[in-house]
């Protein structure tokens, strides 16, 4: 019976659990087949469904069973599989289990994030993991007991499952579809990822704890469902970095590894070491949990029969299916407490509000990347979260269709999307039900000329939508610039005089962006009648060109501010009655609180690979620390 950490989190209500409100998919096996181990074979599943049951299960792909002694029944899969899961509870309650053979496992924790704990998950016992990760004190050699069995949890080692009101409950993955790189590539879903709980911080605020890196999952194709270390690394990183920003994203609880002895990940270079990333989100649904429920016209006639995938039965049609009642269910639950929280009234209309308020959070999280020079690299449908959450870290495009300038113009093609799935329910919501939502069987017997009809009206709604996107993107993207130049109150000439044009002298000397924004978080506009202070400032701007700065380049760049600077000193200055309410040395006071929006310390690409070198080849306390410290310089401060 486990004591600390996963299986004593308090679970959120039952209207709130994913197992209890949304549909689950039922693979269609073999009789006599476990479901739990069968379902590590890839599936495509026609019938709509939006999560599968499945452990996690950190081993190499393809398997490898042992080969029985001289003279022995050679063991099938099925049981050899089946030794791995850890054994289904008898009564009510959760418990933290292990099987025989996951006993063997011995994870180490590399990368813990206090932060996280204490933002979403403060009623974590994570035992002294801060301090055997060298993030308190000097660092510890021992995990002890309630550190070791979070280790386990988060690994995938020890497997938290029970019964919630008399129902089982316990890991799972989630099926979704998606549009990537433009193009519609059919049924997806977690192919590496596994939710392992879900429970409800000190707060009431619905957290769901996953792994990635895992292990297969009935979506994984003819892939391991592992992670590399490297993979790992830029998440965990990524996501903390993100957060300290204060951009909205899934936050990054641990990062563990296995020996390699125990388990190596093969990549296109060679064997590397394994990683699991433990994650957190209120939710991880994404646009293409919608999709999948309601596909375009095109999907609803293809036959999918993909590599290390199964269709759904032997003669049946593997093309995808609407499932009214399924899209209904997942709309219902994230326009509820569980996902956006709408505070819709009982029978009212949800469909135009969530796509709004998709859109308008989506809006504000890609306004946060493009001010902090943040790059997604891939936002396909499938990747885009329904919260306005940055997910999926660790992506890269090399087509170019989702660089730094176009994603805003890509987050509205996924929001198109989720619009054109939902165009039926708004459709009908508004031309048939009054205002008033879909109940169970709303499309039920419907002709096909009404269904058209509807979606015709709610794909209409998208001009609104876009219009509404375009303005909320503005206003926070300006109101974040804002903050990063020190400025309280917003002027209309604001993005011409101040913002544009501070980014123009930038592009145009090929200055490094963050480090410039640091420098001008020491001015003062008393430099401007200090000679000897402004040329230093200006000197210290000069300092950001990036490669080999020559005494003309640095002499170019300080002419390109000095007329900029005069104008930022005046706009200063006008709110110079909003510093000094405080007291004195308002020019001091305004400078740290630029400091905080502005970070001394940016996770740039190269310190990326540092960390990944220093982890794969450190060991012990002096490995543990590498992602401690870097943690710990995150955080922007105003000294």
């Amino acid at each position: 019976m486990s004591k600390h950490t996963f299986a004593r989190l308090p679970l959120p209500a039952s209207t709130e659990i994913t197992q209890h409100n949304l549909p689950r998919i039922d693979p269609s096996l073999p009789s006599g087949e476990n479901p739990h181990t069968a379902q590590r074979r890839s599936q495509t599943f026609p019938k709509a469904g939006v999560w599968a049951r499945v452990t996690s299960l950190p081993i190499a792909f393809p398997y490898r069973l042992p080969r029985a002694a001289e003279g022995e029944k050679q063991q099938g899969i099925e049981d050899w599989l089946a030794g791995w899961d850890a054994f289904e509870p008898a009564s009510e309650g959760m418990e933290a289990r292990v099987s025989e053979k996951r006993k063997a496992l011995q994870p180490e924790l590399i990368g813990y994030s206090e932060g996280c704990v204490g933002d979403v998950l403060e009623h974590l016992d994570v035992g002294n993991a801060a301090r055997y990760t060298g993030q308190e004190g000097d660092g510890e050699e021992r995990l002890d007991e309630a550190a070791q069995e979070f280790v386990d949890c988060v690994a995938g080692k020890r497997v938290v499952t029970g019964q919630v009101e008399g129902k089982e409950y316990g890991p799972w993955s989630s099926r979704y579809a998606g549009h990537q790189f433009g193009v519609w590539a059919g049924q997806l879903g977690d192919g590496r990822a596994t939710s392992i709980l879900e429970t409800k911080t000190p707060h009431g605020r619905r957290q769901e704890i996953q792994l990635k890196g895992a292990g297969r999952t009935p979506f994984s194709r003819s892939a391991d469902g592992l992670a590399v270390l490297r993979s790992g690394v830029r998440e965990f990183l990524g996501a903390e970095a993100m957060a300290a920003l204060q951009i909205p994203t899934s936050r990054a609880l641990s990062l563990t590894t296995l020996p390699l002895h125990q388990l190596q990940v093969i990549r296109e270079n060679g064997p590397e070491p394994s990683s699991t990333l433990a994650r957190v989100a209120p939710s991880f649904l994404r646009i293409g949990n919608f999709e999948i429920m309601n596909p375009p016209e095109e999907a609803r006639h293809m036959q999918f029969f993909m590599l290390g995938m199964a269709g759904g039965g032997q003669g049946e049609d593997s093309s995808l299916k609407r499932d009214w009642e399924g899209l209904r269910k997942l709309g219902e639950w994230v326009a509820g407490p569980a996902g956006l929280d709408l505070g819709l009234k009982e029978g009212e209309a949800w469909g135009k509000k969530l796509a709004m308020e998709v859109a308008l959070r989506n809006a504000r999280m890609v306004a946060g990347w493009q001010v902090y020079g943040f790059c997604h690299g891939v936002i396909n449908t499938d990747n885009v979260s329904v919260l306005g959450i940055t997910i999926d870290y660790d992506h890269s495009d090399h087509e170019g269709r989702y660089d730094y300038r176009k994603q805003p113009t890509m987050i509205m093609y996924a929001i198109t999307s989720l619009i054109n799935t939902l165009a039926e329910v708004i459709g009908c919501e508004e031309m048939a039900l009054n205002g008033k939502a879909v109940a169970a069987g709303w499309a039920e017997g419907v002709d096909e000329e009404d269904l058209e009809e509807w979606a015709r009206v709610g794909a209409g709604y998208g001009k609104e939508v876009e219009r509404a996107v375009m303005e909320t993107f503005k206003a926070e993207h300006k109101r974040l610039y804002l903050k990063r130049f020190g400025l309280n109150t917003s002027q209309d000439d604001d993005m011409s005089e101040i913002i544009d044009s501070f980014l123009n002298i930038l592009a145009m000397h090929d200055l490094d962006f963050h480090a410039s924004f640091r420098t001008l978080s020491s001015f003062r506009p008393s430099m401007m009648e200090d000679t000897a202070a402004l040329d230093a400032f200006l000197g210290r701007l000069a300092e950001n060109i990036p490669k080999n700065p020559t005494d003309k380049k640095r002499s170019e760049v300080r002419d390109s501010f000095k007329p900029w600077l005069k104008t930022y000193a005046a706009r200063v200055k006008s709110e110079q009655d909003s510093w000094t309410a405080g007291g004195e040395h308002w020019e001091e006071r305004r400078c740290a609180e630029m400091r905080k929006v502005n970070p001394r310390f940016v996770l740039r690409q190269w310190v990326l690979e540092e960390t990944i070198k220093k982890l794969e080849e450190g060991e012990g306390l002096e490995r543990r620390r590498v992602l401690a410290h870097i943690l710990k310089s995150l955080k922007p401060k105003g000294d």
